[in-house]
């Protein structure tokens, strides 16, 4: 082989070589570019669905506060009218005590 020849063969093979490299890093870049897409898009749905979550345990955080709230005004209303239901009991039985004894009283003072 002559020297010529062998130098168009070595730079036949190093332009070879090279362009198989550039394509090899074409391939990588666009690989890595598909890549860098996916995880954006896998992030924007994570986010999104843990702003939903979020939304939903606010949501449920503030019906269950409201719901004790509820439960504690009906309880407050419900001790109240108990309270005023034994007053009122109270306040009758001691009424009628009071007139029964009047009544006794009287009884005997008209008795000779």
């Amino acid at each position: 082989m002559k020297p010529r020849q062998q130098e168009l063969e070595t730079i036949y093979g190093i332009e070879t070589a090279a362009s198989d490299l550039v394509a090899l890093i074409e391939a990588q870049q666009e690989k890595k570019r598909q890549f860098t897409e996916e995880m954006a898009m896998k992030r924007a749905d994570f986010e999104k669905e843990q702003a939903t979550a979020l939304q939903q345990w606010q949501a449920e955080q503030e019906k269950r506060a409201l719901a004790v709230k509820e439960e504690a005004a009906a309880l407050k209303k419900m001790r109240q009218r108990e309270k005023e239901e034994f007053e009122y009991t109270f306040s009758r039985e001691k009424e009628l005590s009071h007139n029964k004894l009047q009544d006794e009283l009287t009884c005997r003072i008209r008795q000779p």
